[in-house]
């Protein structure tokens, strides 16, 4: 019996050692695709990585995942027996990714290691553009990107330029006048300003921030003059003004002005569309300097805000005065007012009201 039992115990031992060992190994031709150069007009192409199962067991490919959405891998979900081969495919579109490329896709298996990494690479050539597709917008004969012009966000320590290009799509000379209708804080000028047809030129807008005295979001309209029989040229130009603050040291900043709010957010409750209804935000100085309320900006024409008073001495206190009319509005309705302020650790804070209102 002591022997029958050893002999169990040594071919239960055998057969655990073989399945131990009965092991897939997953062997990829290549783990790397250059697709070299390919244009963007192309749109999706493919490659494959070929790969065989040279272990002893069943080979399971568990996922596959691209790290980008522009690439698309698909494989056969079958199992792959031992000695076999099999494929796995990557698509990748071309379209709007101009430039070089470097992607991988994730290969789980049921192998150890049981991830495979792969990559594809190469270079898109943009598609041509034509003067059409790069400035769309036509006043006249003159072509530019749009008649909004987006100066971003300009700082009121100094004036900042910036150039934009415009296109004469004409078969004349188009000539830029001197005479223009510009308000005070912006300069603008064309160079050259006698367009040659089919030719570019700049169009070159100074902006200054502290002549326009306003903060956040503003915007101007400005009127260019041409040759041409329609001669106008009218353009927005718009802008995001910040307080510029020169680098602080930590002990400048604890001496600064500091705006704090007792809240940030009025709950006005269920109301009547009638007639308007006002609250107020507390704000106190805890600075060591003058605190300054530059403005006060409703984010809609329903809401009017402002300050008892604008220049608060360290530890002093106001009341920021918002009044909503909910007049033509119903439901839920969220409404804010952007508070500048010369607090240079935060010169723009957000006050919110919100309200439901029935008819």
């Amino acid at each position: 019996m002591p022997r029958f039992l050893i002999l169990v115990a040594v071919l239960i031992h055998c057969f655990l050692f073989a399945q131990n060992s009965r092991k897939a190994e997953i062997k990829f031709e290549k783990t790397t695709y250059d697709f070299g150069t390919i244009k963007e007009t192309e749109g999706i192409v493919e490659c494959v990585f070929n790969f065989s199962n040279l272990g002893n067991a069943p080979l399971i490919i568990q996922k596959v995942q691209a790290s980008c959405g522009c690439t698309t891998p698909s494989w056969n979900k079958d199992t792959i027996m031992p000695g076999k081969t099999g494929v796995i495919k990557a698509g990748f579109n071309s379209k709007n990714r101009p430039g070089a490329f470097n992607k991988t896709i994730t290969v789980v298996t049921n192998t150890n290691p049981g991830v495979q990494v792969l990559t594809i690479m190469g270079v898109v050539v943009p598609m041509p553009t034509t003067i059409e597709d790069e400035l769309p917008e036509k006043n006249g004969a003159i072509r530019l990107l749009s008649r909004s012009i987006n100066m971003g966000t300009v700082l009121t320590d100094k004036p900042i330029t910036k150039e934009f290009a415009i296109y004469n799509d004409s078969d004349s000379i188009i000539v830029f006048q001197d005479s223009m209708h510009l308000p005070p804080h912006i300069h603008v000028m064309v160079e050259p300003d006698s367009i040659k047809p089919k030719t570019k030129a700049k169009l070159i807008i100074t902006y200054d921030g502290m002549k326009k005295g306003d903060f956040g979001f503003v915007n101007d309209f400005v009127s260019l003059y041409t040759n041409e029989p329609n001669p106008i040229k009218n353009l927005n130009v718009y802008a995001t003004i910040e307080e510029y603050f020169p680098v602080l040291t930590a002990q400048e900043l604890l001496r600064a002005p500091r705006a704090r709010f007792a809240k940030k957010e009025n709950y006005l409750g269920r109301i009547g569309d009638s007639a308007p209804v006002t609250s107020s935000f507390l704000i106190t100085n805890i600075g060591k300097k003058n605190l300054i309320i530059r403005k006060t900006k409703p984010s809609c024409p329903c809401v009017t805000a402002e300050a008892d008073k604008n220049l608060l001495k360290p530890g002093e206190s106001t009341n920021i005065k918002v009044i909503f009319d909910p007049k033509g509005k119903e439901g839920l309705n969220i409404k804010t007012v952007t508070v500048f302020s010369n607090d240079p650790s935060n010169p723009v804070q957000m006050l919110t009201i919100k309200a439901d209102i029935f008819k």
